[in-house]
């Protein structure tokens, strides 16, 4: 199973949507997590994949020019029964793959200094991996955050509450393959500095199915589809 993460940037640009779905398209992915998804191109971003095989399709239901995440899936999904109260409900989509067995958590997490206070959905993140630290699941989409290794130049705001989350056992995909190295997802727009924002957390009984994960950087610095790179984790399927 084939799981996909990327920032498309304030609802992709008009000029660049068709070019943002086929980039949605190239990993192959069997789940694609969109984050910064919005009103304004949700109907040609999701017939577009739908077209593509995407049949199954659930998003955070965002009010016009406001940030929202979009989930698609070739395996059925199910939105779950709202039992956390972020104080940003958009950022949050929970949904359930059963024939996967397996819950994803989409996620935004706010930006340091937002309206919405980072540390407050913070909480509630990791109260949600607390209570789903026995069950197959998984932390997806936009952190915002990260720890000394993923960035340079600039110090993240509320890292220890992805310490915590690390402490519970949640196992970020990218780091857990790729020990020391340094990549970033994300650059500020003048270079002064880089960050890794975009994860795939698996809990502790989803480690062991972990495959590959990977980035990939060039719809950021080459083709300029966005201001993030994607993420592209693989886990085994169940047994």
């Amino acid at each position: 199973m084939r799981i996909v993460t990327w920032n498309i940037r304030h609802g992709g640009g008009k000029l660049k949507l068709q070019a943002i779905v086929q980039a949605l398209l190239k990993p192959t992915g069997d789940i694609l997590v969109i984050t910064e998804f919005q009103t304004k191109s949700a109907a040609f971003i999701q017939s577009q994949l739908r077209e593509a095989d995407y049949l199954y399709q659930i998003a955070s239901n965002p009010p016009e020019k406001t940030n929202g995440i979009l989930i698609v899936s070739r395996f059925p999904v199910t939105l779950s029964p709202q039992q956390y109260h972020p104080n940003n409900p958009y950022l949050w989509l929970e949904v359930g793959l059963p024939t996967q067995n397996l819950t994803i958590l989409g996620l935004h997490i706010p930006e340091w200094g937002s309206k919405w206070d980072k540390a407050t959905f913070w909480q509630e993140v990791n109260r949600y991996a607390r209570d789903k630290l026995e069950e197959p699941a998984i932390l997806v989409g936009d952190f915002n955050t990260g720890l000394e290794l993923d960035t340079t130049g600039e110090a993240f705001a509320c890292p220890e509450y992805m310490e915590e989350l690390v402490a519970l056992g949640w196992v970020d995909a990218w780091r857990h393959l790729h020990a020391n190295t340094r990549e970033y997802t994300w650059q500020s727009p003048r270079h002064w500095f880089s960050m890794r924002l975009d994860y795939v957390f698996l809990s502790p009984t989803l480690a062991s199915r972990l495959v590959t994960a990977q980035h990939n950087h060039s719809f950021r610095l080459e083709e300029k589809l966005s201001d993030h790179s994607m993420l592209i984790v693989e886990i085994k399927d169940p047994q």
